[in-house]
């Protein structure tokens, strides 16, 4: 199920309160979250305004995207510069960075990769990779995209 921007920021308002960041939160585009060094004046020049665009510059200019996106969405809200319309445009900006889906799982529930390519739209490899490198709690497989513990017969998924 796709999220609406509403959703989407409710979901951003509830992990803040659990005083989650914002890669705990929600999961990025892959080409979003590959960006080794922030430059907000090349990358975003289509999603951001200018105001916005020198305001995550002054704070993350050069750092990496995981170390943009390792903080809680209210300490956003209080770099400078960051009034409150700028604000909710980069909420708006970090929905179209994000994979807008809402995936209600449980870590005890077991997805094949086929399932979960489907569900998150993307091809199994990448899910594979994203599984091996621990994007997906409580997931377990091998490079082959084999599940490393048992598995319940598909009539049980």
């Amino acid at each position: 199920m796709i999220m609406d921007r509403e959703q989407f920021r409710m979901r951003l308002k509830e992990g803040n309160r659990k005083d989650l960041p914002l890669v705990k939160i929600i999961a990025f585009k892959a080409k979003y979250a590959k960006i080794e060094e922030m430059n907000f004046k090349t990358r975003f020049d289509n999603l951001m305004s200018v105001r916005l665009s020198n305001a995550l510059a002054k704070e993350f200019q050069g750092k990496s995207f995981l170390e943009f996106a390792n903080y809680k969405p209210s300490y956003y809200s209080g770099i400078s510069n960051m009034g409150k319309l700028t604000f909710n445009e980069f909420l708006d900006v970090l929905y179209e960075m994000a994979v807008p889906i809402q995936l209600d799982y449980k870590s005890s529930d077991y997805y094949t990769v086929a399932q979960l390519s489907k569900i998150l739209v993307a091809k199994e490899e990448e899910i594979i990779r994203q599984l091996e490198s621990g994007r997906y709690k409580d997931a377990f497989i091998n490079e082959k995209g084999e599940w490393l513990k048992p598995k319940p017969p598909e009539t049980e998924i």
